[in-house]
């Protein structure tokens, strides 16, 4: 073996790496308190002001897959409408970046699991 080998081989494989920096397990608790803390207004409003298509879009699609499922999830309790702000950032993102062909595939995937849910209720 040679030197790149050795050193290739002593590399950590991709599914622990990426076991160690992103869990598999997700949040399954939700709280009212935290989603209207003046942590989370400020994370809005910092979204609200960005100009970063990745940061806005990739909040935005965070938010409504997870939104959808913590929606099924919580429906009764739920402290936020999750959906016009996923929305809403989605949008924003395909405005500011608008030759990025992931916000508007991301935002019609959101839209069309939205009505899925709806017909599912």
């Amino acid at each position: 073996m040679d030197v790149t080998t050795t050193a290739v081989t002593r590399l950590p494989d991709h599914d622990s790496i990426c076991r160690s920096r992103y869990p598999r397990k997700m949040n399954s608790s939700h709280s009212p308190a935290e989603a209207k803390s003046s942590f989370a207004t400020q994370a809005r409003e910092e979204l609200e002001k960005s100009s970063d298509a990745n940061v806005v879009g990739t909040a935005g699609s965070v938010l409504a897959q997870y939104g959808l499922m913590m929606g099924g999830l919580f429906h009764e309790r739920f402290a936020v409408d999750y959906a016009p702000l996923a929305e809403a950032l989605l949008l924003k993102a395909l405005e500011l970046d608008t030759a990025n062909a992931r916000w508007p595939t991301a935002l019609e995937q959101f839209r069309n699991l939205r009505q899925e849910v709806g017909r599912a209720k």
